[in-house]
């Protein structure tokens, strides 16, 4: 995986990254790929989880190909962060689908900041569109 910051000039941000992982790499146990939990019950090929993983992640996946790009900016006393990434066949170079995010947070105080998120998966394969909304509240001690 490749990471790069293309530009930062206090006000707004951009970074890219792209990744290419081999048909026989497994990626689950492996050090490129970031630790993923599953909160809830299903499955977990498709799911929510990957959503709230790929909010937070660059994304890696055996015998894929992901190019994307995360960006962010103040509106106001609001960080705004958006995340976009695209994700290839390896072997067939074939579409697999995309991701598209956004995050708003807020310091409530210093030791608390707010955040909700929503992010998309859309599938190029056989598979429904997987849509999250998420509250957070981080809290440092």
């Amino acid at each position: 995986m490749v990471t790069a910051d293309l530009y930062n000039n206090g006000n707004w941000w951009l970074s890219g990254y792209y990744s290419r992982v081999d048909a026989a790499y497994n990626t689950t146990a492996s050090i490129i790929n970031p630790y993923v939990e599953q909160i809830g019950p299903g499955d977990m090929t498709l799911g929510a989880p990957w959503v709230e993983f790929l909010l937070d992640n660059p994304w890696t996946a055996q015998n894929t190909k992901v190019m994307g790009v995360r960006g962010g900016l103040n509106v106001g006393a609001y960080p705004v962060e958006v995340m976009w990434s695209d994700w290839k066949n390896e072997t067939t170079g074939n579409d697999i689908g995309s991701f598209i995010g956004v995050k708003v947070s807020k310091d409530i105080n210093e030791k608390l900041k707010g955040s909700v998120s929503f992010g998309q998966i859309s599938y190029d394969i056989a598979a429904p569109d997987v849509k999250v909304l998420r509250g957070q509240v981080e809290a440092t001690f």
